[in-house]
């Protein structure tokens, strides 16, 4: 046979020594040997036959599994250096590991929503020689999970030798052996790195029994509970965590004075899941954040801190000093303690900071009128503030209520809600969100979420919580969106919008809009900055009163006639898109020259637009 190399060899199968396929032949006489017995011995007990049958298939397979690694050897994948695979593996593993590291996955991780991850480990499928070079390497398996079986975790525990380990505990009620898991901590405490611990509250009672001796290596506990506030043994690890910078607990409550004692602690998170009954008392709180100097990230969430008349400064006081700390996350159930925490703080300048809770007449407080003048100090005193420069004040109210109880929700729903949003960013697209063609906005650099239920009176409105223009006068895109079931008033717009010099776009929704409208046109431009390029006017129903002096058309048509004399850079109205195509204005509108530009809501509902009327789309 003439070839010029060899890769014009071609082999085929009849040129083969035993081209009649010996092994298959050999199966298939085993096969017809047994059929043959089996017609003697339909009486017979099966159970031997059967048993020999087995050992047969499993030398077979041994042979087979032997078979499939020589042909896979010859594949140039599995000649890669064990070294270069183990790099390879270690990218993977940090990548896709093989438990769910993300707090969002828990709670589907604990019922089963979500099954075990593999991760990485499918990587070590695709030959025996990958699987080798991965064993061979102790630091792939120091993350042991129990999703996989306790069988597969134990292997996993021999295969990492001495290095430090992180351990991912599952335990829910179909776990057969809580105890055989949770003896995994005990019996590896001082290699410890990372504990995350997963439970439903059938087996909460599995944490009041964990470890009591030191973890000296421990950085990061991790401890999440289903459906019921738990409390884990208080002498976990003898209180001695001298290495941990990572705390998260979610229905699991830890003694602050063991939390007091974590002065290396960077991000320390502490969840109750909304409508339990967990409390925390704001002194002992403060006190604990004083303890911590390193602290990085705070979040607390749904604790009802009881705010007594001694946490309440009446003058100067030494501020809780946590330099270091730049994002806060403080939502408890009693928005008064969360402003008065964060009026206490002494946090980084560049800090990005979510307040939110209930605001109700009972949980104002009767210090509530000194909480607010100390966290309008505390805005005001911020150098951070002057960058603020995309603002957005948003009521929202949910048609039915009461609200149904929350089950495993970790942020609370009330039935009337104001938001605050500030970005540093000056992007107006934030704040059309709910319109379509614009992406949902960024996590917010500031937010105050203050909700009550829809039969208790308050007076919330946002010139009264916060005086413009102080706080946010070098914002360039401000919006003020009320809705059909939650509105708030403007009572000066001159000082509340006027003064923002430097404003480029403004939107206002429905009767605010209208109030805005008229004031204008009234109080002589006083509330329309001349740097100001772009009026979003929604909710507003327009050609509705022809002929009427002050009707919306009117003072529409005024202001950008009057804007433009006076050399503002006015250079667009934005309407909804029923507006926009009905073409329904007023001709005063076309003889002004106003420039029109219309914006539709979505075909479909989203979160957000459940309090959708028929102003929605005007």
């Amino acid at each position: 046979m003439d070839v010029d190399n060899m890769d014009d060899i071609r082999v085929s199968q009849s040129e083969l020594p035993g081209a009649d396929n010996a092994l298959v032949a050999a199966l298939q006489s085993r096969v017809n040997y047994y059929e043959t017995l089996g017609l003697g011995e339909r009486c017979l007990d099966p159970r031997p036959r059967v048993a020999e049958m087995d050992a047969e298939l499993l030398s077979v397979d041994t042979v087979l599994a032997d078979f499939r690694r020589r042909r896979n050897s010859l594949i140039p994948a599995s000649a890669c250096p064990p070294e270069v695979l183990s790099s390879i593996f270690r990218s993977l593993a940090h990548e896709e590991p093989n438990y769910h590291p993300d707090p969002e996955d828990y709670l589907a991780v604990v019922t089963r929503e979500r099954g075990p991850r593999l991760g990485w480990l499918k990587a070590t499928q695709v030959c025996h020689s990958w699987r080798a070079a991965a064993c061979m390497d102790g630091a792939l398996w120091t993350m042991i999970t129990t999703t996989l079986g306790m069988e597969y975790a134990t292997k996993m525990l021999q295969l990492s030798r001495s290095l430090p380990l992180s351990l991912d505990i599952v335990l829910d009620k179909r776990n057969l052996d809580p105890a055989a898991a949770m003896s995994m901590i005990e019996g590896h405490v001082g290699r410890l790195s990372r504990l995350q611990i997963l439970c439903d509250g059938h087996n909460r009672q599995s944490l009041t029994k964990l470890c009591h001796q030191p973890a000296p290596q421990l950085r990061s506990l991790l401890i999440f509970t289903r459906g019921f506030e738990s409390f884990p043994d208080p002498n976990l690890f003898a209180g001695q965590m001298p290495s941990l910078d990572k705390l998260y607990l979610r229905n699991a409550m830890m003694p602050l004075d063991t939390l007091r004692g974590l002065a290396r602690l960077t991000q320390l998170t502490l969840i109750t899941d909304a409508g339990t009954s967990g409390s925390i008392a704001f002194g002992k709180f403060a006190e604990l954040l004083s303890a911590l100097p390193n602290l990085e990230a705070l979040c607390v969430k749904n604790f009802i801190m009881d705010v007594t008349e001694a946490d309440v400064p009446l003058g100067p006081t030494t501020p809780i000093n946590c330099s270091r700390l730049v994002d806060i996350t403080c939502h408890p159930y009693n928005a008064n303690a969360a402003m008065l925490l964060l009026s206490r703080l002494s946090h980084h300048p560049s800090a990005r900071i979510s307040l939110a809770g209930c605001f109700t007449v009972r949980w104002r407080g009767e210090h509530i009128d000194q909480i607010l003048a100390l966290l309008r100090l505390h805005l005001e005193s911020l150098s951070s503030r002057a960058d603020i420069h995309t603002v957005e004040w948003r009521s929202f109210g949910y048609a039915r209520i009461p609200l149904p109880d929350p089950e495993d929700q970790v942020d609370a729903v009330h039935e009337r809600t104001l938001v605050l949003s500030a970005w540093r960013e000056n992007n107006a697209d934030y704040l059309l969100a709910d319109h379509e063609g614009y992406n949902a906005p960024p996590r917010p650099d500031f937010t105050l979420t203050l909700g009550w239920e829809a039969h208790t009176s308050s007076e919330v409105d946002p010139e009264v919580l916060l005086p413009w223009p102080t706080l946010f006068s070098s914002a360039r895109s401000v919006s003020l969106q009320t809705s059909k079931y939650q509105s708030f008033n403007v009572y000066d717009w001159g000082s509340t919008i006027g003064n923002l010099s430097h404003l480029e776009f403004l939107r206002v929704d429905r009767e605010l809009a209208e109030s805005f409208l008229q004031n204008n046109v009234s109080w002589l431009m006083a509330a329309v900055p001349r740097a100001l390029k772009v009026l979003a006017v929604l909710g507003v129903s327009f050609g509705t009163s022809p002929g009427v002096d002050n009707s919306p058309d009117r003072c529409l048509a005024d202001i950008w006639s009057i804007v433009r004399e006076e050399g503002g850079v006015l250079e667009k109205v934005i309407v909804g898109d029923l507006n926009y195509e009905g073409g329904d204005f007023d001709p005063c509108v076309e003889q002004a020259g106003v420039r029109l530009t219309g914006i539709a809501r979505p075909a479909w509902l989203r979160e957000g637009h459940e309090d959708h009327d028929d102003r929605t789309e005007l």
